[in-house]
């Protein structure tokens, strides 16, 4: 049985497949800095969705690598105390 990290260098071959997944994988990287920027601050998941007019529900999801507008971003980064800084890196 192959292992995982065996089986995903084998997919990333695939264009297609490496593109996806370097889009889900900034997701989850984002996502997760925004739940340990959350804790940082004290917050709970439902206190910062009550701080940004969301539900617990929405923000769950978010947290857990559901897509995100860039508005949502904002109102996130300033309930936390913090700013979005988004660059472009042409690709090699």
């Amino acid at each position: 049985m192959k292992k995982h990290e065996d089986r995903r260098k084998e997919e990333l071959i695939n264009p297609e497949f490496e593109q996806y997944y370097n889009i889900e994988k900034m997701k989850v990287d984002l996502a997760c800095k925004i739940v340990s920027l959350r804790k940082a601050n004290k917050l709970t998941q439902s206190e910062l969705a009550e701080h940004i007019g969301i539900t617990q529900q929405q923000l769950s999801r978010f947290e857990n690598g559901g897509n995100v507008t860039i508005d949502l971003l904002l109102r996130i980064c300033k309930s936390l105390n913090c700013y979005l800084k988004l660059e472009t890196i042409k690709s090699v």
